[in-house]
């Protein structure tokens, strides 16, 4: 194993579970269920809230997975899903899914360096990609 890997646990150590009890806390107070019933029922034509979708940038989550070199946190998919399962447990309906684990991650994987410049986090994904 190089030495910049970490080997996988599946017991959460201090720090993933207070980022758990964060996400939990996070969204139970801002998108309860009944707030994605009233988005439908209302027609939407946003579909999520863009002020929450800026909070949830101010804590990190919408860049937990991308490196620090490309403005994010640089921590892992195991991190990132744990507020993905908090989110889908109050059914959340920011692009959280198709911005920072699909977009994001098909611009750093596949994106030239010029690319990965213009949609760093702390710019691009403060808005959800495909919705500038």
């Amino acid at each position: 194993m190089a030495t910049d890997e970490k080997e996988l646990s599946l017991v959460l150590d201090d720090e993933q579970k207070m980022l758990q009890q964060t996400a939990s806390e996070f969204f139970a107070e801002h998108s309860p269920v009944d707030r994605v019933r009233k988005l439908r029922d209302t027609k939407d034509a946003v579909g999520y809230s863009k002020a929450l979708w800026k909070q949830m940038a101010e804590l990190g989550f919408v860049g937990m997975n991308i490196p620090e070199a490309d403005g994010g946190t640089g921590l892992g998919f195991f991190e990132l899903a744990l507020v993905l399962e908090e989110a889908g447990r109050r059914l959340s309906p920011e692009p959280f899914v198709s911005t920072v684990l699909l977009g994001a991650q098909a611009v750093l994987t596949a994106g030239s360096d010029a690319q990965r410049q213009a949609w760093r986090v702390g710019k691009a994904l403060r808005q959800p990609l495909g919705r500038a």
